[in-house]
């Protein structure tokens, strides 16, 4: 089948996924792949997007993927009109704008590697399952630039007496980003400089994506051990408080007031100029 035909089934999969997932905590993981003969393979129910990965997939065009939110309307908006419009992952998404994507679901490309279009979706899970990740970035885009805030966001989670700290581990397959994360896909990621495009195969040839950092360093071997050399910014106050545990700990804390001096730390810490190439604004 033509892709303008498969689009318009993609368009109205939409539609009908959404009227047969009857469980609104699944609504986030609902998808449906949308293959070049014209079949349709369905995701109900899905406690993940793990299924993208099935041989099944194999011959894939487009995705239909159901989106939601536990966020305030207007972060909601700004998060998703940049994540679908401007960000590094930006292009794997065929549906633009915000109200149909939040009414209807979103239509992503399968010409682009599997693991493109898995940070694309996660990316949108935030809006639900990581909510603070989102919530960081609103914040932190006032004093880096939009790319760098979402990396950033997720190297730190808020207190509640104020502020940030660095978070221990994000390394899941609910999030793109991990602690294996180095210097160069850092400014990669920020430069939009993405080599897995063109050396990767699309999700319809290979619906594999671990290890989702191929899209910055195709060539890079790692694990969930592994660790990168990204560094934090060392302006920060300590804090004594208690664990669920009512063990005593010491916080090493970001103050709120601070935050624009430890953001741009962190970022000049990590981000490596690139002589006769962009480098982000």
């Amino acid at each position: 089948m033509q892709r303008k035909e498969l689009l318009k089934l993609a368009k109205e999969c939409r539609i009908e996924i959404k009227e047969e997932e009857t469980d609104d905590s699944y609504i986030g993981s609902t998808f449906a792949m949308i293959m070049e003969d014209g079949n349709i393979v369905r995701y109900i129910q899905q406690g993940c997007h793990a299924s993208v990965s099935v041989e099944a997939n194999k011959g894939a065009v487009y995705m239909a993927n159901l989106v939601h939110t536990e966020l305030p309307e207007d972060i909601t908006e700004r998060y998703i009109n940049w994540w679908v419009k401007k960000s590094f992952v930006s292009k794997v998404f065929v549906t633009k704008d915000v109200k149909t994507i939040l009414e209807k679901g979103i239509i992503l490309d399968c010409s682009f590697p599997s693991a493109y279009i898995m940070i694309g979706v996660i990316g949108l899970r935030y809006l639900w399952e990581h909510k603070g990740i989102v919530e960081n970035w609103d914040v932190f885009k006032e004093h880096v630039n939009h790319d760098a805030a979402i990396i950033l966001s997720h190297m730190f989670v808020k207190v509640e007496q104020g502020g940030w700290e660095r978070a221990r581990c994000y390394n899941s397959g609910h999030c793109w980003w991990t602690n294996y994360w180095n210097r160069k896909e850092f400014t990669n990621a920020i430069n939009h400089d993405l080599g897995g495009l063109e050396s990767l195969p699309s999700l319809g040839e290979e619906p594999k994506y671990s290890p989702l950092i191929h899209i910055f360093s195709p060539e890079r071997n790692v694990n969930w051990q592994s660790k990168g050399n990204l560094r934090h910014s060392l302006s920060f106050k300590e804090i004594k408080t208690t664990n669920i545990f009512e063990n005593k700990i010491v916080k090493k804390v970001y103050e709120e007031e601070n935050i624009k001096k430890w953001l741009q730390e962190t970022y000049s810490l990590n981000y490596e100029e690139k002589k006769g190439k962009r480098n982000a604004p």
